[in-house]
């Protein structure tokens, strides 16, 4: 875990960036010492993927997104731990 992602201009780029094309990201000079242009990339590409699939980590600061293929793990586990009984209740 490269613990630079999170200094508050970093977090910024990676907020503005959004819609950028992060093959263009990944293979630019990286603006930041200590940060390489894939790991800007990654956290662009999963921070976006997270606006729909996992809005509260979305709207949180300083969030360090693993990677893609690893969020969507994540999200599998999670849905396949869901009680259905717990939807009964909340239904």
């Amino acid at each position: 875990m490269n613990n630079n992602l999170l200094a508050k201009a970093v977090q910024d780029y990676i907020s503005a960036n959004l819609n950028a094309d992060v093959n263009q990201v990944a293979l630019a000079k990286s603006p930041f010492e200590g940060i390489t242009p894939a790991e800007l990339a990654t956290q662009i590409i999963s921070k976006k993927k997270s606006e729909k699939k996992l809005p509260t980590w979305f709207n949180t600061e300083d969030i360090y997104y693993p990677q893609y293929y690893l969020l969507n793990k994540l999200l599998l586990k999670l849905l396949r731990n869901i009680n259905p009984n717990w939807l009964k209740v909340i239904h």
